[in-house]
């Protein structure tokens, strides 16, 4: 099944927003091997076994043939940053792992698939996130070609609407269909929480840059946000502290996929504080700051600007900008260090 091509109206040209579809050269890449594992097609095998009824071993050409879908959907580190750029968007094309399961008898008894890497990574999808709205998917093709090395060719999971360490893994070699209560992954070997770690309403600011130096009168305020596997219903920006403004969504590709924003503003002299947050079918981002572990960063983007009279703009002012990410860096680092504790303690 298709995915139409996205309107023109999906993108708006506004200079330095993030693009519709995150390029594959561009969209993030975190592993935990190096370097990324060669695979070759020709030999690849996916196995699905456990409790099972048939056992399944296909080859790669037996894989494309099964019926595949195409989801636009974000995807993000679970180690981003509220502003961060470890979160891309793309359009995929795979086989959901619902029809895999069922052509293999999966038991009734079973609960969980543990999936397992070529580099011996490991990780777990419940079958109780089917039932919330979560299509976990195969995936063989990326932005319209085939996934790369680095992408996890030539067989990854995708789960929309769940961080990247949490069963969204690379270079696939098996499913094991089992009970939750039987399964150990490298997350949770690492200490880790077992439970799938979602992604909450986020939202990020594109344009203006941090510390950029602009001019008084109409700015264009811009970015992007997600909330998978739901959508996105609302975005607001608010300036120094002040009251929230609706921004306006471009069209929406999907509930998986990032939203484009924008927003006017009537820029004045002095230095102010742009602020985003966004909005789920479940509830506003939270305004709480919060490390990215063990769930996720969590907060509002605070974007300082400059505005002055009769000044050259430039996107960055460099020693605000680095004296901002210095502040940022140790806050993040001390905030997880503190959530790794209590959650040591628990």
């Amino acid at each position: 099944m298709s995915v139409p091509p996205p309107p023109r109206s999906a993108a708006p040209q506004i200079q330095g927003l993030s693009e519709l579809f995150t390029p594959v050269d561009r969209f993030f890449v975190t592993d935990v091997t190096f370097p990324a594992p060669t695979v070759d097609t020709q030999r690849w095998q996916l196995t699905v076994r456990g409790l099972v009824e048939q056992p399944l071993s296909l080859t790669f050409a037996e894989l494309l043939a099964m019926p595949s879908v195409e989801v636009d959907s974000v995807l993000m580190c679970v180690h981003n940053p509220v502003g961060g750029p470890f979160v891309g968007n793309a359009r995929w094309q795979g086989v959901r792992l619902t029809d895999l399961l069922d052509r293999a008898g999966a038991s009734r008894r079973a609960d969980h698939v543990r999936l397992h890497a070529v580099d011996g990574f490991s990780a777990g999808v419940n079958l109780s996130l089917l039932e919330q709205g979560f299509e976990p998917l195969l995936v063989y093709a990326m932005n319209g070609a085939p996934l790369t090395r680095e992408h996890g060719a030539p067989v990854r999971m995708l789960v929309p609407g769940i961080h990247g360490y949490d069963a969204n893994i690379k270079w696939l070699a098996s499913i094991e269909v089992t009970r939750y209560s039987e399964a150990i992954d490298y997350a949770e070997r690492k200490g880790w929480p077992r439970v799938p770690s979602r992604m909450a309403p986020n939202s990020r600011i594109d344009v203006p840059c941090v510390s950029a130096l602009l001019v008084p009168g109409g700015q264009i305020v811009a970015g992007v946000a997600w909330s998978p596997p739901h959508g996105v219903v609302k975005v607001e920006l608010r300036v120094d502290g002040g009251d929230w403004q609706a921004c306006s969504l471009v069209t929406a590709l999907g509930p998986n996929a990032w939203v484009l924003w924008e927003a006017q503003w009537e820029a004045t002299p002095g230095r102010h504080t742009l602020e985003v947050r966004a909005w789920g079918r479940d509830g506003a981002q939270s305004e709480a700051p919060a490390a990215p572990y063990p769930d996720g960063a969590r907060g509002y983007q605070c974007v300082a600007v400059d505005v002055r009279s009769g000044c050259t703009p430039r996107p960055r002012q460099l020693g605000w900008w680095l004296l901002a990410q210095g502040r940022e860096r140790w806050r993040l680092a001390w905030s997880g260090v503190i959530a790794w504790r209590q959650h040591s303690r628990q």
